[in-house]
């Protein structure tokens, strides 16, 4: 090892370049193998992951409160059913003191048997007494000093609760965080029902939209499950909806616990992107090679400078099995160098990965028996790649050869080259992704939207509603008129399926907006064709919906033909058409999905349901979002805590917000192909270096014959 040792010390450009590029790449491959390795963590924590499920309606996880019933009474297959409520911000307090804004869980006794929940104290059967609540070890901690949480009462919900334990752990990461407190979701101040229309309508309490998960028995088949699902599930909308409500076969799936990570469905559970996770990979495998390359294309090239210390170990008697187990054993030292510092640059790196990611799951580098494990096994298999190939040809070189310099003669350029270009190729490859990412990005950021949203202010709060704070906005000299609006153009919130026409089977996926007569205005819509007076109720589909169902361009139909469809999908008849607009935005596009526009009035559609208001803002933007921020603060002032309005900008700002995340990924791929081209351009220094090292007397020959400085400068560029 001492010879080795020397050996680095006496090439530290070399040296220098081969522990640089190994040791980024092995970073990167730290981080991207943590990053899988966490997700695939999340996806096996539980141990009953195959038997759970959680119902997905039209790709949506939320069902109304009151569903348990109705699956636990007509499905045998079903071991046990768990609802689970969450509310977001609820002041909580203690002693009459406002102490924080809570974020609360609702859920019942299965809940614990179908997630592990590790207890500090108390019991999970506690959960079936409604006044008791369970709260966590840091609220805990925060609300007494002594930690003593049992026997406490806290106020939130509009009622006291009385401490009956403390948990540790809710038990999956799936759930963005821990909660503060958990309660029993059946509370209520008596079981209200909406709706009804063939019977009493559907319960609705605190939580009115809940998790469905459902543990099936060992035996029961997922096919047979989900259909006998889809029959109890109608069975409990007709109840309230009418009996015309239906469910599709494929309108309701089970989505199995260890798939719900990366599932389509939308959910307020944590969510995985397994292309970018895929796309990781092969990115980082791509590094590693490279980083490979230099390091086998380096240690080959450099073979001539070791061989006559290897000729001499040869005549001292040492085997070809020896040499090639010496190069081995360095290869595996200086890659466990290489992996010690690409660990701390990789623990370095993560907070900038993490924030390009903006996944829900961030990266951590880790080092617990585990990892650690994985780290030695990728150190031993780089090892043995990336030192074989110099040590199969320096182990077959005979001393004659070495003596006689012939060795270095026939080995001097032919893997080099060869090595050069596929790393080459490699960082090429990599530059031609991102300058397509990049043109990509750009059209996605310039897409039209089809109507008009310059100068539009979307105003989404907790004051949505507040008819005092909307009289001191409208009095702000920046603001020209104001309206009202769920959702905006490619931002569109709620949606819902449309019978096509001619076929009761199939449906068509609506997105639609809702705002009034004034926010209809200022969106400028492109109207196509107007059939009756635009009014309060009104429903304005758009033409590439109505053209879906005809199959031919708008002005080759007769709008009556569609009347009996359009009254039967939205109750009223055919007004306005309107151009198509953007109803989300260019990095969530769903194929066949219209969108429409409903005309709404002051008073909220659903209930729970805020139009937020919009605004059209004359002057400078910068000067009318500081004045709108001082009215919402001035208002804040009032409340008991204050919160951050949910989304308070520019609608241009907001819709180039949605590609944020797009864009930061992009990002990484950039860092990736920067480090690629580095990696490259650290290689061809290298080798040009050893290759003029190696034409010494060469050169100098050519110029004695006249040769110049420029003349080699040329000569080694064409040959680069």
């Amino acid at each position: 090892m001492s010879s080795y040792i020397k050996f680095l010390s006496r090439n530290k450009l070399y040296s220098i370049i081969e522990a640089v590029g190994l040791a980024v790449s092995l970073a990167f491959v730290v981080i991207i193998f943590c990053y899988v390795a966490q997700h695939i963590a999340v996806t096996r924590e539980n141990p009953q992951r195959k038997s759970i499920y959680c119902l997905s309606l039209n790709d949506i996880t939320l069902f109304e409160y009151g569903m348990k019933e109705t699956i636990g009474e007509s499905i045998p297959e079903v071991e046990a059913v768990a609802e689970v409520g969450w509310l977001h911000g609820t002041p909580l307090k203690v002693d009459g003191q406002m102490n924080k804004m809570a974020q609360v869980m609702g859920c019942d006794r299965d809940f614990f048997n179908l997630f592990p929940v590790q207890f500090a104290e108390g019991q999970p059967d506690r959960i079936d007494e409604a006044q008791t609540a369970f709260v966590s070890e840091s609220l805990a901690q925060t609300l007494w000093e002594s930690g003593d949480a049992i026997g406490q009462t806290i106020h939130l919900l509009n009622r006291d609760f009385t401490v009956a334990g403390v948990f540790a752990d809710i038990g999956s990461s799936l759930f963005y965080n821990n909660p503060d407190v958990v309660v029993n979701v059946d509370i209520s101040d008596g079981i209200r029902y909406y709706g009804g229309l063939d019977g009493p309508g559907r319960p609705a309490n605190k939580f009115e939209n809940v998790w469905v998960f459902v543990k099936a028995a060992p035996q029961a088949e997922r096919e047979v499950l989900q259909e006998k699902m889809t029959t109890a599930c109608q069975a409990f909308y007709q109840s309230y909806l009418g009996s015309d409500f239906s469910i599709q076969p494929d309108d309701l799936k089970l989505i199995r616990l260890d798939e719900m990570l990366y599932s389509d469905a939308s959910t307020n559970l944590k969510k995985g992107d397994k292309t970018m996770m895929r796309s990781l990979l092969a990115i980082g495998l791509l590094l590693l090679i490279s980083a490979m390359v230099n390091y086998i294309n380096l240690n080959v090239a450099l073979t001539s400078k070791r061989a006559k210390e290897m000729a001499t170990r040869r005549l001292l008697g040492a085997t070809k099995g020896e040499i090639i187990g010496k190069y081995l054993w360095e290869s595996v030292a200086f890659t466990t160098v290489c992996m010690v510092l690409g660990i701390l640059l990789a623990e370095a790196l993560c907070p900038l990965v993490n924030r390009l990611l903006g996944g829900d799951i961030g990266v951590k580098v880790s080092l617990s028996p585990f990892h650690l494990l994985a780290y030695l096994s990728i150190v031993v298999v780089v090892a043995l790649l990336a030192g074989s190939a110099p040590a199969i040809v320096v182990s077959r070189a005979k001393p004659i050869d070495v003596v006689k310099g012939t060795f270095r003669f026939r080995n001097k350029m032919v893997l080099s080259k060869v090595f050069i270009v596929f790393q080459n190729i490699i960082a090429i490859v990599l530059i031609a992704l991102v300058i397509t990412m990049e043109v990509q990005m750009r059209h996605m950021e310039q897409r039209p939207v089809g109507c008009r949203t310059e100068n539009l202010f979307f105003a989404e709060s907790i004051l949505s509603g507040d008819e005092a704070f909307e009289n001191d906005l409208m009095a702000l000299p920046c603001v020209k008129r104001l309206g009202h609006s769920y959702g905006y153009p490619g931002g569109a919130y709620m949606g819902s399926n449309w019978k096509r026409l001619n076929a009761d089977d199939s449906f068509v996926q609506v997105r639609y907006l809702m705002c009034d007569t004034a926010a209809f205005d200022m969106y400028g819509f492109d109207i196509k064709a107007m059939y009756g007076q635009l009014e309060e109720g009104q429903w304005l589909p758009t033409q590439g919906l109505l053209e879906s169902q005809v199959g031919m361009p708008m002005d080759d139909f007769d709008p009556d033909s569609l009347g009996v469809w359009y009254k039967r999908n939205v109750g009223s008849e055919l007004c306005d058409v309107l151009g198509d607009f953007a109803i989300s935005d260019a990095a969530h596009v769903v194929d066949e999905t219209f969108g429409a526009v409903k005309i709404v009035g002051k008073e909220p559609m659903f209930r729970g349901v805020s139009h937020h208001p919009v605004l059209e803002i004359v002057g400078d933007h910068a000067e009318a979002r500081k004045a709108i921020k001082a009215v919402y603060d001035k208002h804040m002032e009032k409340k008991e805590v204050y919160w951050e309005p949910s989304l308070m900008d520019f609608i241009d700002n907001l819709l180039l917000q949605h590609l944020e995340g797009t864009k930061n990924r992009m990002r990484l791929v950039d860092l990736f192909m920067a480090v690629a081209v580095m990696l490259s351009l650290l290689g061809l220094v290298a080798m040009s270096t050893h290759f003029a090292s190696e034409r010494e007397k060469t050169i100098a020959i050519r110029k004695v014959f006249g040769g110049t400085m420029q003349s080699e400068i040329r000569r080694n560029l064409k040959e680069s």
